[in-house]
C-alpha cells in the first residue's frame, strides 16, 4: 500500500525552515481530490504520525495541519502529539463557544495554534 503526504516548507523571517505544511494527497503525482476535510486531515495525520513516523517527516520541526472544526471540537485530538504538531484553524471555521472551547483546551493540552490563510473583517 502507498500512502502520501505534502509537504510545505513554511518560512521564518530569516527565510529559515520554521517547519512544514503537511497536505493530504491521494497520490504521487495529485493535489487535493476533494476528499472530505475530516478524513483529510485523519489521513495526513495517520500517515505523518502512525506509518512514517514525524522524526521521518519533520526531523526537529513543526507540522502545521488543517484543523475543520468537527477536529478541533473532538476532544481525542487531545491525544495527539503536541511536541511537534501545530493545529492549523481553517478560514472556514467560524469562531463559536464550542470551537473557542476546543481551541482552549487544546492551547492548555501545550498545543501551538495557528491561523489559515486569516482575513480580519470588520464586523
Amino acid at each position: 500500500m502507498q500512502v502520501f503526504v505534502g509537504r510545505q516548507p513554511i518560512l521564518d523571517s530569516r527565510l529559515q525552515t520554521y517547519g512544514h505544511e503537511l497536505l493530504f494527497r491521494s497520490g504521487p503525482c495529485g493535489g487535493f481530490d476533494g476528499t472530505d476535510a475530516v478524513t483529510a486531515t485523519q489521513t495526513v495525520l495517520a500517515n505523518t504520525f502512525l506509518t512514517f513516523g514525524a522524526d521521518r517527516i519533520l526531523g526537529s520541526q513543526k507540522g502545521f495541519v488543517n484543523f475543520p472544526r468537527e477536529l478541533l471540537v473532538d476532544d481525542a485530538t487531545l491525544s495527539l502529539p503536541h511536541r511537534n504538531l501545530v493545529v492549523e484553524v481553517l478560514e472556514t471555521v467560524e469562531p463559536d463557544q464550542e470551537v473557542i472551547d476546543g481551541c482552549t483546551q487544546l492551547k492548555q493540552a501545550g498545543f501551538l495554534l495557528a491561523l489559515d490563510d486569516f482575513v480580519q473583517r470588520a464586523d
